[in-house]
């Protein structure tokens, strides 16, 4: 049985995240109807990777991935009868997903109050660039734009700039992910007894997510954001990649255990007392100088080697590989890391599967996507003889103070860093009860790697921007797992609880005593997820990782770049963010199956192959040509022009992609060059490839002389996507945040009032409320001994005296 079985799906409008948010719906077993306009489809129809054989619009290896599984209907919705037939549809549905563009849906008579009158408890969600409201909700844009707008793209590249625009389609990807986990939760409240909802997701705010640290940071006196150089991200150092004899490997040791046993594996033994590389920040600050020391150093042997070796001393290396070794590779074979997929013009083709493993309802793998139009005789035939039915409204659940569509649900959260707890702060902020448990002898390793007494005077460890932004909505226990009596108290937490989530090292949770089947043995019905780097079964099962070590893993630093040039790495621990939301996804999906049947499961998602969702043109490539797609730096195989510029001000750029051919007379007025825009030549993008780099000059000569926010507007309001190049730390004053009510200040103890990311969706026009700060360490022992499990004032008092429980750290 797959989880979403008998769940009805009508996809509207088109673009890759609305397309990719329908395809992880497809993967859990929902009916997922597609509906395209005639004859040109969707727009992901052209876009790459393309098979080096077909022709339009059953050419792209892209859009049979998003259409895997899925029906196709073509409808010409600006028509009396397209719109009908649409409506028809949309009234059996229990899932609308339409990126039309904001306020097109309404016109049509396809919006939500429209289409709730028939389906009054209709899960609908709307996605767009930027949200249905705002000064910006017209704007146009592409991945690019909006990567640079939420300040992903600034870090990356050369200090002296420019910086680097990722491969693919990152933002899209992030942005159909994030609309998923909202639409799940919606169904798990509408199985509840909650009305229907209107879900407003913008693909800008679901980007955020990589980059609302920095933002956050920043309000606690932290520095602004920087670009180091290639490889090179702050706060931390080395995180980084560097040439082996025979490839690349992905260095990272962070800790001084990690450090210290990383100079002693390269034979350097003495860096670990240089002053220069004592912490982690003063290896940021001297890292030209590391490098000049550690790169012979790794040259000297093959990248495998290293990897083991490092893994081997509990150091996070990852070997680097191209998209063409990934698959060749032990691990990835074992674990089944792509499937086959199929088009009646492109043939099979291999390329990366969901990553989510759920036991009880495994997903979908791979499967067959159709051509334009294939199934709209079948899937209209049967409404032929059908009349639009209102169905009944049931008492519903407005929830005036915010969508808490998972108010019924308890999750024991034994997560630690970003990853995990990013997951369960999407599930408390729609209402979930979530008790995190740490240890005095090991706090969540987010409030600081080390605690020694100076810390501890101070109460540094509750002063932690990340480990704050990324914990509120949460209760806060502090309980020993290494003794008898700490474990009694998990294993008596989850007799109580819906879902357990962990992400420790493969085998620390059963020497804990606390596996699956022990946890089975207390509540039958529980759910475990396990958010391993490199997952709990295969070869490097046991193999440890940071956000950076997974994107180094996956080879996404293969994707972005030029042609000649090294792997670039985009972010300093892209794999956290990603991870933590396909945890979410998956959880939630747990948790409807759950909600149905009253049966739990386990779930086990590899950290690495989450990152290759976000690289996943790279596998389709590989898959469908035998070959990786190649690297065009700045520039895209088909948007031309494509490129960061430089403008006045120092250190300022503007991103600018030409998503339609349409837009080129006006980007060639907006620079004044007109004549630009009327030759013939260059009326389409091919014609402009050839000239791609006269058209470059043109631009960069514009921009030299121009205000980066100036500059912005002006292609804007010409209908040409344009962004700036935000700063991660500007990001809490960026007018298309505040406008949105994105931030909220919340005050809380050793550090006041400081902000914090909303979730980046709109449940019926209410973000997600923020009910708590994050817990101080052990803030919430006896509410949680007490008002959960029960417990006598004695019996806590007892637990505190034999430090099973406590409230703050033990110095280190």
């Amino acid at each position: 049985m797959s989880a979403l079985d008998g769940i009805k799906v009508i996809e509207f409008g088109d673009g890759v995240a609305v397309g990719y948010c329908g395809a992880l719906l497809a993967a859990c077993g929902a009916e997922v109807i597609k509906v395209e306009p005639p004859k040109i489809g969707d727009s992901a129809r052209y876009l790459p990777p393309f098979a080096e054989y077909g022709t339009a619009p059953e050419s792209s290896g892209l859009n049979a991935f998003l259409s895997a599984g899925k029906s196709s209907v073509v409808l010409d919705l600006t028509t009396p009868d397209g719109a009908g037939a649409a409506q028809q549809l949309a009234s059996g549905a229990d899932i609308v997903l339409e990126a039309m563009g904001p306020g097109n849906a309404d016109a049509l008579g396809l919006g939500f109050k429209t289409l709730s009158i028939h389906n009054p408890q209709l899960i609908m969600a709307a996605l767009s660039w930027f949200g249905n409201d705002g000064a910006r909700r017209d704007w146009a844009a592409s991945d690019a734009v909006v990567q640079a707008l939420a300040g992903f793209i600034y870090p990356i590249g050369q200090a002296e700039g420019p910086p680097i625009i990722p491969g693919g389609y990152n933002a899209q990807i992030t942005g159909g992910l994030t609309a998923f986990i909202a639409v799940t939760a919606a169904l798990i409240g509408r199985h509840t007894g909650d009305d229907g909802v209107l879900i407003d997701q913008s693909i800008l705010e679901a980007q955020t997510a990589y980059t609302e640290a920095a933002g956050v940071r920043v309000a606690y006196d932290g520095p602004p954001s920087v670009r180091k150089g290639i490889n090179k991200f702050t706060p931390t150092f080395p995180q980084t990649i560097y040439p082996a004899s025979d490839g690349w490997i992905g260095v990272t040791a962070l800790t001084p255990a990690q450090w210290r046993s990383c100079c002693d594996l390269v034979g350097a033994p003495e860096l670990f007392n240089d002053p220069r590389f004592r912490s982690s920040e003063e290896r940021s600050n001297n890292a030209d100088t590391l490098d000049d020391l550690l790169i012979p150093l790794f040259a000297k042997r093959p990248a495998l080697e290293w990897f083991h070796d490092a893994q081997a001393r509990r150091v996070p290396f990852a070997l680097v590989p191209t998209m063409a070794e990934l698959a060749t590779l032990d691990h990835f074979q074992e674990r089944g890391v792509v499937a086959r997929f199929e088009h009646p013009d492109l043939g099979v083709f291999s390329a990366p599967v969901i990553p989510w493993k759920l036991a009880g309802t495994p997903l979908k793998q791979g499967g067959v996507a159709p051509r334009l139009g294939q199934h709209t005789k079948h899937v209209l035939g049967s409404f032929n003889d059908q009349e639009t039915v209102q169905r009944d409204n049931p008492k519903g659940n407005p929830h005036t103070e915010g969508p808490s569509p998972l108010r019924d649900v308890r999750i024991v959260d034994l997560t630690m860093g970003w990853s995990g707890p990013l997951a369960t702060r999407h599930l408390a902020d729609m209402g979930a009860e979530v008790v995190k448990i740490e240890a005095c002898q090991h706090p969540d390793w987010w409030r600081g790697w080390e605690h020694t007494a100076e810390s501890l005077a101070t109460q540094a460890h509750e002063k932690s921007p990340t480990f704050n932004q990324v914990n509120r909505n949460k209760l806060g226990v502090a309980i020993n797992l290494t003794q008898p009596e700490g474990r009694a108290l998990v294993l008596k937490l989850v007799a109580r609880a819906d879902a357990v989530i962990e992400n420790q090292a493969t085998g620390v949770m059963a020497k804990l005593g606390l596996s699956f089947e022990e946890l089975k043995s207390v509540n039958p019905d529980i759910i475990m997820l396990s958010l391993p780097a490199f997952g709990a079964v295969g070869p490097w099962s046991g193999y440890r990782g940071y956000g950076s070590t997974v994107e180094h893993g996956a080879g996404l630093p293969y994707l972005t770049g030029d042609p000649d040039g090294p792997p670039i790495q985009t972010h300093v621990a892209y794999g956290d963010a990603c991870g933590g939301m396909n945890a979410a996804a998956a959880l939630l999906v747990a948790l409807f199956h759950r909600k149905r049947t009253g049966k739990g499961q386990r779930i086990e998602i590899s950290q690495v192959e989450c990152m290759l969702q976000l690289g996943v043109h790279g596998g389709i490539a590989q898959g469908l040509n035998g070959a990786p797609p190649t690297r065009t730096g700045n520039r895209h195989p088909v948007f031309t022009p494509h490129g960061c510029f430089a403008c006045a001000e120092s250190d300022t750029w503007l991103v600018l992609a030409l998503t339609e051919d349409s837009q080129w007379p006006a980007l060639c007025n907006v620079i004044g060059q007109p004549g630009l825009g009327t030759d013939a030549a260059l009326a389409t993008a091919d014609g402009r490839r050839a000239r791609q780099d006269d058209i470059e000059g043109a631009i960069t000569e514009w921009c030299d002389g121009v205000d980066a926010g100036v500059a912005m507007e002006a292609m804007q309001q010409a209908g040409v996507p344009a962004g700036t190049v935000r700063r991660p730390t500007e990001l809490l004053h960026d007018p298309a945040y505040v406008e949105r009510g994105f931030w909220l200040e919340v005050d809380r103890a050793h550090v006041g009032p400081k902000p914090h990311p909303l979730t980046p969706w709109r449940m019926n026009g209410q973000r997600g409320p923020i009910r708590a700060p994050a817990p101080l360490l052990g803030e919430h022992n006896r509410m949680v001994l007490h008002d959960i499990l029960g417990m006598t004032d004695d019996e806590i008092a007892d637990l505190e005296a034999s430090r099973i429980i406590g409230d703050q750290p033990i110095a280190s």
